[in-house]
């Protein structure tokens, strides 16, 4: 008589296998999208800081600007540093949804 042998232990093996791939998988898309929502905060703070960053610099170049006029230290830095003033720029137009 031929041993008949069972796929029972082979394929229970391989779907394990695969199951904890897949575990695996999703487990690290979970983390890549927790440090994803964290760099979105992070890049949220420095854009509001680079806000206020070019709100100071762009009051204060104007104030040397304005300085310039009769004054040489303020004249030589606005030379120095190639200050001008731009025209002002329009609001951006708003998106049609």
């Amino acid at each position: 008589m031929k041993p008949t042998f069972s796929a029972f232990w082979p394929l229970t093996i391989l779907f394990v296998t695969l199951i904890a791939l897949q575990a695996s998988s999703l487990s690290q898309a979970f983390e890549q999208r927790s440090q994803i929502e964290q760099n979105i905060k992070t890049l949220s703070e420095k854009e509001k800081q680079i806000s206020q960053i070019d709100t100071v610099l762009g009051a204060v170049s104007k104030d040397l600007l304005q300085l310039a006029v009769s004054n040489p230290v303020a004249k030589q830095l606005v030379g120095e540093f190639q200050i001008r003033q731009n025209a002002e720029t329009p609001a951006a137009p708003a998106e049609d949804k």
